[in-house]
């Protein structure tokens, strides 16, 4: 964790909407947002684990969420698996919507919020954990990185129905296998 900064990882309603916001600022200038968007929270932020990096302001540098699940099918963005994950161990820990709030962006931050997603899922004894790469312009360089962390690049994910951007190009599907092996942010 860089000095100064702080996890939270029970944010407050107040905190959380920050969030909500902060998803759009980030996205904004990475993606072609539908109309009218200002902020972009789904019915599954509600049993999300959120986790949220303040700066030594108490400003918000960055964010993501995770759920731990029986099944793909019970999550959010469903339909990017494919069909993908029947085989995964259980619990399956699904990490998504990361972003570096725009303030904090170019400064290692998505990194430390990567290492971050390996290790919260890992620590409440999920078996795997999954993501996309998400389909923003970032995205397209994360797949080395990724790599290099430990996923495992499953392939292209499916079109996403329901999101407030357009998708640029398809999300690629990552999975880390806690079972069979360890990655670099143990």
């Amino acid at each position: 964790m860089p000095e100064g900064y702080v996890l939270v990882t029970e944010p407050s309603a107040a905190l959380l909407d920050l969030v909500y916001r902060l998803r759009v600022a980030a996205w904004r200038g990475q993606a072609t947002l539908l109309p009218g968007v200002e902020i972009w929270s789904d019915r599954w932020d509600e049993s999300a684990r959120h986790f949220v990096l303040l700066d030594g302001q108490g400003d918000i540098a960055g964010a993501f969420r995770f759920h731990l699940l029986e099944s793909l099918t019970q999550g959010p963005d469903v339909e990017v698996w494919g069909g993908r994950g029947s085989a995964l161990p259980k619990p399956i820990a699904y990490f998504s919507r990361m972003f570096v709030a725009p303030s904090h962006q170019g400064l290692g931050l998505s990194r430390i919020l990567d290492r971050l997603a390996i290790e919260a899922p890992r620590d409440a004894r999920a078996a795997c954990v999954v993501a996309t790469t998400g389909s923003v312009k970032a995205n397209r360089t994360r797949i080395d990185y990724m790599t290099r962390l430990g996923w495992t690049c499953l392939g292209p994910g499916e079109e996403s129905a329901g999101s407030p951007y357009y998708a640029a190009f398809p999300a690629s599907v990552f999975v880390i296998d806690f079972t069979t092996s360890e990655s670099e942010g143990s």
